[in-house]
């Protein structure tokens, strides 16, 4: 949602620095942050990506679409015939991003969901507001418009708003028509390194109820989170899929910006995290008199806007904001008879081969220490074994244990497992072994320490299903004060 450009300007000076990384953080603390496998799935006619790129059913996906809140609600909502026809007119499997908000209730969402399933299109569904609008109050620092506090990105979301995230990912996990899930509309308020764990809980928790859509952040751009570092920083967790840049430079001090400065920042971040990177929300002020650009000159403007991102290899450009009615003020919004949309509609997509070939028959999950079971793709634990907490730790957290011959075992079917824990000055001597073969030493000694290190790699097996299975030895290398072993993640190369 838009905010004005000088308080966007001056929120992006108050962000917060990135918080250091706490390295030596002893494997003890509070109760772990959820946690899940990271993996892709590909279900027939869902959103995926390898990667950078986007896919669609084998094929590479880019897409110009927009932004329609009052679908859902806020504001004026269309009728259902107002609905039927919004869907009708866009072109297959474009991308319409609204909001999912708790206070709009199941009711209209499946309304909006069940028409686009109709004419096969695409949603962004918002779950929640940075900026407290449309009665998204929920941690709000004030009334409607007041952006949230601080301790709602800690803590606070627990209560109403991830129960929420986890009924309407549950309900709507199996159409098609959601494209993605989208965090929270433009979050801040709050330091980079709190909102990488909100982020990181949350789309976990999304992926666990539905692992096969699809987890957008919803940012804004570097501007409000320091920096290129910092974007980089709260996108680098698992769950989270793509990237999200919001812009208005268009209109910022009258410069008829077409790419936003801050985009070849946006794109670096996402580039160094293997992940795509869509235009969530850009805009032109226009009405037919009384405005600085008139409607045809927005739809021009805009045409060039979607030329030179997909150009530059932005996954999606969705313009801010369709509603039922037209209006004639000097705003962003456009209604139905504007000349932008047989252009968002008829717009040529060029079919750009990928970047990296699509998905077979093999994937890689990363599993995470606290999902626990007896099953395939969990970690079954034996002995003496505690759980902690460390902003270096994978996801967050990590079992540990310094009881002899404690173990951990994973089982999967796939050909390859990949050991990951923290090397540190008191750690032991693990024994590690594949299917009850013979056990190989791998030491977690080191003089500092240093998280989340590839520590032993097995070799490539059979395509079957396997154990590998870690002991605490007992034994430890000369120059270490302790036996404590910690079991954080496993990297597996699974068949499905």
């Amino acid at each position: 949602m838009r905010t004005p450009f000088p308080v966007r300007r001056v929120l992006g000076l108050f962000s917060l620095s990135l918080l250091a990384a706490c390295g030596g953080m002893p494997e003890e603390g509070q109760d772990a942050l959820a946690s899940g496998t990271s993996e892709l799935a590909v279900p027939s006619n869902f959103l995926y990506r390898q990667g950078k790129q986007l896919y669609l059913n084998g094929a590479p996906y880019q897409m110009v679409g927009m932004n329609a809140f009052s679908l859902t609600g806020c504001g004026a909502a269309p009728t259902d015939a107002q609905l039927d026809a919004y869907f009708a007119g866009l072109r297959p499997n474009s991308l319409t991003r609204t909001w999912a908000f708790k206070p709009t209730g199941l009711t209209r969402i499946e309304k909006v969901v069940r028409a686009a399933e109709k004419y096969n299109q695409k949603l962004v569904l918002t779950l929640a507001d940075g900026r407290s609008h449309c009665g998204e109050t929920d941690g709000a620092q004030g009334g409607d418009g007041s952006g949230k506090v601080s301790s709602w990105y800690s803590s606070g979301y627990k209560t109403n708003y991830l129960p929420w995230v986890r009924e309407i990912a549950t309900r709507f996990k199996g159409s098609a028509a959601v494209g993605m899930w989208e965090v929270i509309n433009e979050p801040g308020d709050t330091d980079n390194t709190t909102l990488k764990a909100f982020f990181n809980d949350v789309s976990t928790n999304i992926k666990q109820v539905d692992p096969n859509h699809l987890v957008s952040s919803g940012s804004w751009a570097p501007w409000a989170y320091g920096g290129e570092s910092g974007f980089k920083l709260i996108h680098d967790v698992p769950h989270i899929d793509v990237g999200s840049l919001h812009e208005y430079d268009y209109d910022y001090n009258n410069g008829n910006t077409i790419v936003s400065p801050h985009f070849s920042t946006a794109l670096r971040a996402m580039d160094a995290l293997n992940k795509p990177l869509i235009i969530g929300e850009t805009g032109i002020n226009a009405a037919d008199s009384g405005c600085r650009t008139n409607r045809t000159r927005r739809r021009d403007d805009m045409r060039k806007k979607f030329e030179q991102y997909l150009a530059g290899r932005a996954a999606a450009v969705l313009v801010w904001n369709w509603q039922a009615k037209d209006t004639s003020a000097c705003e962003l919004t456009f209604g139905p008879s504007d000349p932008i949309l047989p252009m968002i509609k008829s717009f040529p997509l060029a079919q750009t081969p990928p970047t990296e070939p699509p998905p077979t028959g093999s994937t890689t999950v990363q599993l995470n220490d606290s999902v626990v079971g007896s099953g395939l793709e969990q970690f079954q634990y034996s002995g003496t074994w505690e759980s902690g907490t460390g902003t270096g730790k994978f996801q967050g957290d990590d079992h540990f244990s310094h009881a002899a011959n404690a173990s951990f075992t994973v089982r999967f079917t796939g050909t390859q497992a990949k050991l990951y824990g923290s090397t540190a000055p008191h750690h032991g001597i693990a024994s590690v072994s594949i299917d009850g073969g013979s056990a190989v030493d791998v030491d977690f000694y080191a003089s500092t320490r240093q998280d989340q290190k590839l520590l032993w790699t097995s070799p490539t097996l059979s395509s079957a299903t396997h154990t590998l299975k870690v002991t605490v030895s007992g034994r430890k290398n000369a120059s270490s004060s302790g036996i404590t072993l910690n079991a954080d993640r496993v990297d597996l190369t699974v068949v499905r």
